[in-house]
This record gives C-alpha cells, sequence and structure tokens, in this order.
C-alpha cells in the first residue's frame, strides 16, 4: 500500500500509457503572433487553425502551422525570443483548433518547451484539441474552452516528464469533452471542470503538491485517479445528473471526497491488489441504484458512505478504517451492505443505517 509523501515526484516514463494527440492536422486561416512586453501573443482567427510551439534555443520558441494555417500570413515558421521569466497567451477564437505546445507538427516526440512564466491557452467555441507534451511551466497554466467537443492531453515522451510549476486550470464548457493526463508534475492545485454532456477524465501517473478538484456537470461522466500521488488537504470529485463511473486506484490522498450526483452511479476506491490510501474518505451519491465498493484501502481517520435514495449495494473488502465507517443506506427497500463477515477482510468498526440486508 501507498504511503502519503509530501515531495513532488514523478516516475520517469518507460512506455507510453496513453497516446499523445499525435501529429498536427491540415487546418485553415491566420494566426497572428507578436511579442509584447517580452510576451509572446498568439491570436487565431473563425478558421481551423492548427500550429504547434517548440524550443529552438532555451529562450526562442518556433510556431509552425498546420497545412492550411499561416502565421503572420506566412506558411514557412515563425521563431520568438521570449523574454526572460515572461508569458505565453493564446487566443485561438472560433473554429476547430488544434494545438500541440512542446512538439512540432510532425510529432517526432524529440522537441519540448520551457515557459518561465505563465501560459493561458483561451480556444473559444468549437470541437478543440490541445497537447501539453514534455512541456514546463514555471506560473500558472489555464485553458478554456467554449461549447465543442474538446480534447485536453498532457502527456510526456521525452525522458524529463511534464512539469507545471503553479496551479493547473481547465475549464471546459457542455460537449463530450476528454482530459487526459500521463506522468506529468504539478506544483500547485489542480482543478478541472466541465460542462453538460459525457466527459471522460484520466489521470495516471500525475503527482499534485496540493489540492485535486475535478468537477463533472450532468451527462454520462467516466473520472479515472491511477498511480498518482495527491499532496495537498482536500480531493474534491463530483459529478452531476446520470449515470457515472468513479475509479481511483494505485494512488496516495489525504482527506478524499466523492459526490456522485442523481443516476445510477458506480463508485469503486480502489481494486483488488491495487488499493488507495487517504487520511479519510467521504462518498456520496443521490437518487438512483448506485453502487460502491471500496477494495484493498487504507484510511486512518473516520469514513462514511452515504447513498440516498434507490437500492443501493455497498461493498467493503481487504481494508483498513482506523477511525471507523460510517454507512447510510437513506431511503429504499433493497439497500445492501457487504462487508461485515470476516471473509471480507476489513479491519475497523463499522456503523451502519437503513440498510436491509447485511452481510
Amino acid at each position: 500500500m501507498h504511503s502519503n509523501r509530501t515531495l513532488l515526484r514523478v516516475e520517469a516514463l518507460e512506455a507510453r500509457t496513453t497516446p499523445n494527440v499525435g501529429p498536427i492536422p491540415a487546418g485553415g486561416g491566420n494566426v497572428q503572433a507578436y511579442l509584447s512586453g517580452g510576451n509572446l501573443y498568439i491570436i487565431g482567427d473563425a478558421g481551423d487553425n492548427s500550429l504547434a510551439l517548440w524550443n529552438v534555443t532555451p529562450n526562442a520558441i518556433r510556431i509552425q502551422g498546420g497545412a492550411g494555417t499561416t502565421i503572420n500570413g506566412s506558411s514557412t515558421a515563425l521563431t520568438f525570443a521570449l523574454g526572460a521569466g515572461k508569458s505565453v497567451f493564446i487566443n485561438l477564437r472560433g473554429g476547430d483548433d488544434f494545438i500541440v505546445l512542446g512538439d512540432n507538427t510532425a510529432d517526432s516526440d524529440t522537441r519540448s518547451l520551457a515557459i518561465l512564466g505563465n501560459l493561458r491557452i483561451d480556444l473559444g467555441a468549437g470541437d478543440n484539441t490541445v497537447g501539453l507534451e514534455n512541456l514546463f511551466v514555471g506560473g500558472t497554466t489555464t485553458i478554456r474552452a467554449g461549447v465543442g467537443d474538446d480534447t485536453v492531453d498532457i502527456d510526456t515522451t521525452l525522458g524529463s516528464p511534464t512539469y507545471l510549476r503553479r496551479n493547473l486550470t481547465v475549464s471546459l464548457n457542455d460537449g463530450t469533452n476528454t482530459v487526459t493526463g500521463s506522468t506529468f508534475g504539478v506544483g500547485g492545485n489542480v482543478s478541472i471542470t466541465t460542462g453538460a454532456d459525457d466527459d471522460t477524465i484520466t489521470l495516471a501517473n500525475a503527482t499534485i503538491a496540493r489540492n485535486l478538484l475535478i468537477a463533472a456537470n450532468d451527462g454520462l461522466n467516466a473520472i479515472t485517479v491511477s498511480d498518482s500521488d495527491v499532496d495537498g488537504n482536500i480531493t474534491r470529485i463530483s459529478t452531476g445528473v446520470d449515470d457515472d463511473n468513479i475509479l481511483l486506484n494505485g494512488s496516495d490522498f489525504k482527506r478524499l471526497f466523492v459526490l456522485a450526483g442523481d443516476g445510477d452511479n458506480t463508485v469503486d476506491v480502489g481494486q483488488a491488489g491495487d488499493g488507495v490510501t487517504a487520511v479519510s474518505v467521504n462518498v456520496t451519491t443521490g437518487t438512483g441504484v448506485d453502487t460502491v465498493n471500496i477494495t484493498d484501502s487504507d484510511f486512518t481517520h473516520a469514513s462514511s458512505v452515504s447513498t440516498g435514495d434507490g437500492d443501493d449495494t455497498v461493498t467493503v473488502s481487504g481494508s483498513n478504517f482506523d477511525g471507523g465507517l460510517t454507512a447510510d443506506g437513506g431511503a429504499g427497500t433493497g439497500d445492501t451492505f457487504n462487508g461485515l463477515d470476516s471473509s471480507f477482510g476489513n479491519n475497523g468498526s463499522f456503523t451502519l443505517f437503513f440498510f436491509e440486508t447485511t452481510i
């Protein structure tokens, strides 16, 4: 079982566990790029802008458009000398835009990008894709998108993991959105929010120095956090109405909160042989037929499960509750709690309310 750690550390990448966003596709439109006060500004148009950014020297950023996208009216790559400690601001406006920071248009996996200041990306409405690859950002990192089916991929393909030194904020509007992060570190808070529709959020081998907030709105959402460390006091994962699947495994947390809205939800805290460690866990679900499983996991303080109205099933196995577990089945005639019998291999005290069947 993992132990809580306070040092920011990401394991070196041996094999890519999730694919990056790949080569830059053909696009359109014209992108204006210019320096002001040492900062780099990149402004798109209503076309489907497609572009890549990477370092050619430690302070020089090259920008190249995909086929059909020009930079300052030119089809050739342009290079800008970013001022010391300065920021990059990107606003691509409307259209189905595609941008990769930290690789070239051909997806060579040999490039990287360092920004010592802040990074802000505004995508506007449309079906947009952002790849953060082999990237260092010294300040805050912010990604925003309007309505559309958006993809945000945080990925490492070189030996040094992507590292965002301060807060990371990803805010996506309505649409079928995908946020994927693999082998990366964040030195501040991480906040990921999505709008209505079916969203997928997957974090793997992430080290987060402060708090983690994931908030998915209505829709059939799938949220997974695996093999990760969250060193801040709070991890909060919430979903809106509809049938959601939340899986947490192989990870270390402090205070862990899972809140699933109305719908037939499945919440897995740990899996067989791949549990989680936390100070405490609190799982709350709304109205619906919910399934909550806590498996091979350790908690040092008082924890709770509350499943709301509906015929719900809570199964606890192979887990340690040093501060005890309180479980409330809510209204309904078919709530079941599995875990009291010694065959389930649990340690700690259990306090149960409104379960018709207990094993």
